[in-house]
């Protein structure tokens, strides 16, 4: 796998193109090493980021040893928490 949260797409004609390139390098692996690259590049980096909150914010156990999944159980704790103020007009 290769992630990353920000690949450029060039417009079209430009000299560089990183997403392209990047696509290049996963057919080339495929090609000559038999080596299944999965790109999770852009959107599909904020849906996985956007799993692991919803995962994160729906466990109630401590997440002390993950400093990444404990933040995102304590912002996903908080957007619940500010949605809920708002639909009771308490905000």
């Amino acid at each position: 796998m290769l992630w990353s949260p920000v690949v450029k797409v060039s417009r079209t004609g430009a000299k560089y193109n990183a997403l392209q390139a990047v696509k290049d390098v996963q057919l080339q692996l495929q090609r000559e090493l038999q080596i299944l690259l999965e790109l999770v590049v852009n959107e599909h980096y904020l849906a996985a980021i956007n799993q692991l909150k919803e995962y994160a914010s729906n466990i109630s156990y401590d997440l002390s040893k993950s400093a990444v999944l404990r933040y995102l159980q304590i912002e996903g704790c908080l957007q619940k928490h500010v949605s809920k103020l708002k639909e009771e007009n308490k905000l």
